[in-house]
């Protein structure tokens, strides 16, 4: 093994003059569009054994306050929303925040934090399953609720960052519960019909899943949505009070010349701050001002006082109130 106080040198390299680069060819701009996530009635796999002959697992710890009778029947062990899972040996762990305890985002969250924590802290993580209430929204449903938007964004962060098993399951309440069952004998949502709509290839292993009764439904992509935009928009809000207010509109010329100290942007990129957050909801307990600090972007205008160190075309940053827009002033 080398001395720990040996060096090493690079040899051996060498200069060119390198070639010149060929001329781009022009390219057509590309028609912006955005892809959206539907959710797709989808059938499971029928298991070995015959079409809903899932094995039933014999060791399910099911942590919720007032679940379904026939929900707490899964498990072994039917614990209360703080209830430990200890040095038990589980096939599997629900997590049902469908009573009003798990209500508040937040009771659901922590419920789900302790799971995923016990889940981590195994040798072998077993699957946990996290299931809310109306979290998500389905075609011909009424609005989602957004109480239990954190449980599906953690599983999301422990399935990425930590590889573990967890899985997210949106339910309607009690009519849901079979198909619940069916799931988890089968320890994996699996989908004969592919990961693909409409075109079936292989079967698909799924980490989440909407229940609407015992209709099962998975996320899939649905066609492009044109979202072409004027040449100058703007993020505004209808009122104050609420995230869901807020929407792009075309963004009006300003009324006013530049002043002589003033420079325009062409906004590239934006800062989003929490009290940006704390304007939109009117909880700002400052003077009441659009959203938007700090900007980055293009100078495409200049007052008559010639902008000091700045010139037409030049990259700049800074803050200028109200600059989640095309355009801003500062």
């Amino acid at each position: 093994s080398p001395r720990a106080d040996a060096q090493t040198r690079l040899s051996g390299f060498e200069s060119r003059a390198l070639s010149a680069a060929p001329a781009p060819r022009e390219q057509r701009p590309l028609a912006p569009s955005r892809y959206v996530v539907e959710w797709c009635a989808a059938e499971p796999e029928a298991a070995e054994g015959g079409a809903g002959a899932a094995p039933p697992l014999p060791r399910v710890a099911v942590i919720a306050d007032t679940a379904p009778a026939a929900l707490l029947r899964l498990g072994s062990l039917s614990s209360s929303t703080g209830g430990a899972l200890g040095a038990e040996r589980w096939d599997a762990v629900l997590l049902a925040a469908l009573g009003p305890a798990f209500a508040h985002g937040l009771h659901a969250l922590a419920g789900a934090l302790s799971a995923v924590q016990w889940q981590a802290s195994q040798a072998a993580p077993v699957p946990v399953w996290l299931c809310t209430l109306m979290a998500q929204p389905v075609a011909g449903a009424s609005a989602a609720r957004c109480a239990h938007a954190g449980m599906w964004g953690l599983s999301r962060a422990c399935r990425a960052e930590l590889q573990l098993p967890v899985c997210s399951l949106d339910l309607d309440g009690e009519a849901a519960v079979a198909s619940v069952a069916r799931l988890l004998g089968g320890r994996q949502i699996r989908l004969g019909g592919g990961s693909v709509h409409g075109l079936r290839v292989a079967p698909s292993v799924e980490s989440e899943a909407v229940l609407r009764g015992s209709l099962l439904h998975a996320p899939r992509l649905a066609a492009p949505v044109d979202c072409s935009f004027p040449e100058a928009i703007c993020l505004s809000a209808a009122g104050r009070g609420a995230i869901a207010d807020l929407r792009v509109d075309a963004q009006r010329p300003f009324d006013a010349p530049l002043a002589a100290s003033e420079v325009e942007l062409q906004v590239c990129a934006v800062g989003l701050n929490f009290r940006d957050v704390l304007i939109v909801l009117d909880e700002y307990p400052g003077p009441r001002v659009d959203p938007g600090t700090d900007c980055s972007g293009v100078v495409r205008g200049l007052g008559a006082g010639g902008g000091g160190h700045l010139s037409i075309g030049a990259a700049s940053f800074g803050s200028a109130v109200g600059c989640l827009a095309s355009r801003a002033r500062a």
